[in-house]
């Protein structure tokens, strides 16, 4: 059955022009197939994978400059960045296999909100564990996340530094 749904796959990719892939033929077909058998979910596939925890992250794509024609307002514009782009979440295996992308945002939206606005959290801690980086401090009592340096402080402490690592 994959054999087959991998050559109708390669056969649609080639009469589309399509050339870009974030997963090659054999695999979008075993995961069509776990879907269709039993409803399948990357998570679900994760569990049985024996993966404790998915890694969150958010990036920004540069763009060429987008101006609105109702605003002065630079949505586009990443002040952390100091560029225009498009910020996109991503949620990806402990060995770095990406496994959901998000849609694009604005550039200056940051990931905290991107990531509430899509119910990541939702989607991934009723199954597993979820690690993220600083920029998700407070997304949710479970996530893990790291330390950030209070105000005030020069130097983090060497206990939240040493678990930062």
């Amino acid at each position: 059955m994959v054999a087959r749904l991998v050559d109708a796959l390669t056969r649609y990719q080639r009469r589309s022009g399509t050339r870009w892939r974030a997963y090659d033929v054999w695999l979008q077909a075993v995961l069509t197939c776990a879907w269709l058998e039993g409803g399948h979910t990357y998570r679900s596939l994760a569990v049985k994978a024996g993966w404790p925890y998915l890694i969150v992250d958010g990036v920004n794509i540069p763009t060429e400059r987008i101006k609105a024609e109702y605003t002065a307002k630079q949505y586009w514009y990443s002040g952390k960045h100091r560029r225009h782009g498009g910020n996109v979440q991503t949620i990806a295996a402990p060995d770095g296999e990406l496994l959901w992308v998000s849609g694009v945002l604005p550039g200056r939206t940051v990931d905290i909100t991107a990531a509430r606005r899509f119910t990541i959290v939702d989607k991934v801690l009723q199954f597993l564990g979820l690690l993220a980086d600083l920029g998700y401090v407070g997304l949710h009592p479970e996530a893990i996340v790291g330390y950030k340096r209070r105000r005030g402080e020069k130097v983090l402490p060497p206990g939240r530094k040493a678990a930062n690592i």
